[in-house]
């Protein structure tokens, strides 16, 4: 049987949100790169797609983590200057508050220690 502490479910439910951000982020920003007339823009999406597969793997690593410790994410959703994760365990429900300033921190982060990936 794993045995996880509180800390350890909001701390994996926590990653399961940056996660999340980070791959939309990352959508996004390839969206939006298919506007302007880039010189490299090949080169680029090749790099944001191969780190967007990669964080992928990340985030399901963190999902099977979350499902082997019997927790469930019910929703996640955007608020004014946070995100609202609700999520369930031994059959009660949580909700977390993440506050998007330290999200975007912990994306930039992501982001910048993936590079050595490329």
């Amino acid at each position: 049987m794993i045995f996880t502490t509180m800390i350890g479910h909001q701390q994996l439910v926590h990653q399961h949100v940056v996660y999340e951000v980070f791959l939309c982020t990352i959508q996004s920003d390839q969206r939006k790169m298919t506007r302007f007339p880039l010189k490299l823009r090949d080169v680029y999406h090749g790099w944001l797609k191969r780190l967007e597969e990669h964080a992928f793997q990340q985030k399901t690593c963190v999902e099977r983590e979350l499902e082997q410790c019997g927790v469930r994410i019910l929703n996640t959703r955007p608020k004014l200057g946070y995100r609202e994760v609700k999520y369930l365990h031994q059959d009660a429900t949580y909700t977390n508050k993440l506050l998007n300033e330290w999200l975007k921190k912990e994306c930039e982060q992501l982001f910048c220690s993936y590079t050595h990936l490329m």
